[in-house]
């Protein structure tokens, strides 16, 4: 049997894609505005500024990750409003000199727009790195401000600055910075960073004397730091229940078989176990900043940390920077995911804002430690959907939220888009401010698309109760489904570029082999079809086929699709 290749020029863009992943999956980055590494821009244009900030969140959310570390403290300066310490230089090019905009409450409202959990990442006890004068010679600096609580690090070479974790003072004071940010800031989450002495050979002589009573130093130093986080852990938790309080540790707990390097608990005096134990933390981002050669290595530790996570959420930190680490970013993410681990995060944005993650075709939830549903959240209701009709790429939704009938604020409204088999899947997340989105749809794959509503809140608890359902038809491909069916013709679809899929109509579940000549080479696919439209997604190919053959196995029917006219 032969026909002519009938190929069918599809304008329309679409990005809807079914595939199952987790609903439930921390996908963190980090956003350093340390030494500019992310943000702010090298200019004090404060509209750039901001406009630069907007795009790097939206670049975000469009590679489906979902969580954001944004840097707000480090170099004993802060991006945020505080008595204690501080301003950083980078909003205006002048330290303790503010701009007219407060760069942490924008990049919270940001979250909020594009559907982001956020958390304040601060750098806690090294105050000081690099050689910017005009933050390091400023009078208001901590280390000319207090000088007795900092001290000097000598490591490869280079310098850098340190609180001294053994004096009650700086412990204080670390924990009323930090609570002020707390009370004063929605974040999500405090991301504790640096938390930790810099190395054995730290110069602590005075608080040793002055304050370890004769006791191991290990033990001492390993404890200065439990009891900061302890207590600091207690005093948000007064001021934001639900924050969550995260640290991200040395990627090596203690040296073992088969992982060797600088290691947490003798080396540096972080005790995470002792932490999850005393139940002072509620996630860890430990850097497994390693691969799959060579030692120590990315799946031994990752499982340890699993292993002996407590039932804390246990996120692993990726090595994006690393040449020999960020071309297994796929393995990683799924070894992850083996493992039951809370999800991954990547050091750092400008590592990966080029890179595409086939591992996250879907959104998102981040991973939650609380109850997931709530009676006491109302979704939206009067939902409608519309196909625009100057641009057939688009879908617009509209709907009438109903917070004022919830006695728990909705922070967002999720979309969800109901697939061929039942199984549902997130569209999109929006702030619960709107009552419209539009959405694009990719390529048609049915004639009939269902969307539903539900409303969330800042902890990602999803409402019980769903909207009403709201149907699409999609007519260009309903026309071709009643073409199809009685034709028995199949279609080729012409993405774009040389992307092609195949339609056919089949009227019984069969195995479809498919030979694709293009030029002077055969392609060769097995593809199991079921009875009803199929639609087949052929690989890219280098130039438009001249034929394609079809078997068909259990029947035996052969078809032809030759190019002509």
């Amino acid at each position: 049997m032969k026909t002519n290749l009938l190929i069918l020029l599809f304008s329309l863009i679409f990005s809807v894609i079914i595939s199952a992943q987790p609903q439930r999956e921390t996908r963190a980055v980090w956003v350093a505005t340390n030494f500019r590494l992310d943000w702010p821009p090298p200019v004090f244009d404060q509209d750039i500024q901001k406009e630069t900030l907007d795009n790097l969140f939206r670049s975000i959310k469009e590679k489906h990750l979902n969580t954001v570390y944004f840097q707000v403290r480090s170099s004993g300066t802060v991006l945020y409003n505080s008595d204690i310490e501080l301003y950083s230089p980078y909003i205006t090019g002048r330290p303790g000199v503010k701009g007219d905009y407060d760069p942490a409450e924008y990049a919270i409202s940001l979250a909020r727009k594009y559907g982001l959990e956020i958390h304040a990442w601060v750098n806690v006890m090294r105050c000081f790195a690099g050689s910017d004068k005009t933050i390091f010679d400023d009078p208001g600096f901590i280390i000319n401000t207090n000088p007795s609580w900092v001290k000097k690090f000598e490591e490869n070479g280079k310098t850098t600055w340190w609180f001294d974790p053994g004096n009650p003072d700086v412990r204080n004071y670390l924990t009323a910075l930090f609570t002020e940010l707390a009370a004063n800031y929605d974040f999500d989450g405090l991301h504790l960073d640096f938390m930790r002495y810099p190395g054995k050979q730290f110069n602590d002589l005075y608080s040793r004397r002055a304050y370890n009573s004769g006791g191991n130093v290990d033990d001492w130093r390993r404890e200065n730091i439990t009891s900061f986080l302890g207590g600091l852990y207690n005093e948000i938790k007064i001021i934001k229940p639900d924050m969550q309080i995260g640290v991200t540790p040395i990627g090596i707990y203690k040296n073992y078989k088969g992982f060797f390097g600088l290691e947490g608990y003798h080396d540096v005096y972080q005790d995470s176990r002792e932490w999850i134990k005393r139940g002072i933390v509620d996630y860890l981002v430990p850097q497994i900043y390693w691969g799959y050669e060579g030692h120590p290595k990315f799946e031994i530790l990752a499982s340890d940390w699993v292993e002996n996570s407590g039932g804390i959420k246990i996120i692993t930190g990726i090595a994006s920077y690393k040449p020999e680490v960020k071309p297994y970013t796929e393995r990683l993410i799924n070894f992850s995911r083996k493992i039951n681990a809370d999800g991954v995060a990547f050091f750092r944005w400008g590592n990966i804002k080029e890179q595409k993650f086939n591992s996250f075709p879907e959104i998102t939830y981040p991973a939650s430690a609380v109850a997931t549903l709530s009676d006491e959240l109302i979704p939206p209701v009067n939902f409608k959907t519309v196909l625009s009709p100057s641009d057939n790429t688009r879908v617009r939704l509209s709907w009438e939220n109903s917070d004022l009938l919830s006695s728990r604020k909705s922070e967002y409204v999720t979309i969800y888009e109901s697939g061929k088999n039942g199984e549902e899947h997130i569209v999109d997340i929006v702030n619960s401010e709107n009552n419209s989105a539009e959405i694009n749809i990719d390529p048609p794959d049915k004639v009939i698309y269902t969307f539903k509503l539900k409303a969330v809140d800042k902890n990602w608890r999803e409402s019980r109760g769903e909207s009403n359902s709201a149907k699409l038809e999609i007519t260009p491909l309903s026309k071709m489904t009643r073409y199809l069916a009685p034709s028995g013709n199949p279609l080729l679809i012409r993405k774009n570029g040389n992307k092609y899929s195949l339609l056919l109509f089949s009227p019984a579940k069969d195995s479809l082999n498919i030979f694709i000549k293009v030029l002077s080479e055969e392609i060769k696919l097995q593809r199991e079809i079921k009875y009803g439209y199929n639609r087949i997604d052929l690989p890219l190919l280098s130039e438009a086929p001249s034929g394609i053959t079809l078997r068909y196995t259990s029947s035996g029917k052969k078809m032809e699709l030759n190019s002509g006219s």
